[in-house]
């Protein structure tokens, strides 16, 4: 009878060559490596861009403000960079950590506060899957009565498919703004539909 240990070579005691077994550890383990660094590259590029994204959209919103918005118009955001740098409008952060803000520094955000400055312009990041959430810190704020009164949604800015994030942007109703701002604005328009504050039917 032929067994298994008859047929294949270093099978049934037979002790392999050292040297061998050296080579095929080298061998898994430059696989392994391999995959790694692959890892590392598509998660680096991934990375890249989505800053990529985020910061082209950024550059469009500034631009958006600083040509279709008063100088003096005070506009509200979280990410304080790039957006008020090229719009050159004051702007309150609103970042639940904000650092910028003397009051949201001591106090933390609140309705109040955001409405009692009123900004003309406000901005709230939404992400997540499968339904966007805004920040569990602006959700009070989204919710009251007297800011679907003060605001109305302008539209939405794409900042990366990855995370499903966009910037929700609003308006003061009364807040004077060129005829063309809708057609110029640089995302997607704020239709009821697009609305995640609009009630469900």
């Amino acid at each position: 009878m032929h067994t298994l240990g008859a047929v294949l070579p270093g099978a049934a005691g037979t002790p392999r060559s050292p040297l061998k077994r050296v080579i095929q550890v080298l061998g898994l383990l430059g696989i392994l490596i391999g995959w790694n660094l692959s890892q590392r590259a598509a998660l680096r590029i991934d990375s890249l861009s989505m800053e990529l994204n985020r910061s082209r959209g950024a550059e469009a919103l500034g631009k958006w403000v600083g040509e279709y918005v008063a100088d003096d118009v005070l506009i509200a955001l979280s990410d304080v960079g790039t957006i008020p740098y090229r719009s050159g409008n004051p702007t309150m952060d609103i970042h639940p950590e904000a650092l910028a803000d003397l009051h949201i520094a001591q106090y933390g955000f609140s309705a109040e506060y955001f409405l009692d400055r009123r900004p003309g312009i406000a901005m709230f990041a939404a992400r997540g899957f499968p339904e966007q959430m805004f920040r569990i810190e602006h959700q009070p704020l989204l919710d009251d009565p007297e800011f679907d009164q003060s605001y109305e949604l302008i539209g939405r800015m794409r900042f990366s498919n990855r995370s499903n994030h966009d910037y929700y942007v609003f308006k003061l109703r009364d807040l004077a703004l060129r005829d063309d701002y809708e057609s110029a604005f640089p995302g997607r328009l704020g239709a009821g539909a697009d609305n995640p504050l609009s009630p469900k039917t």
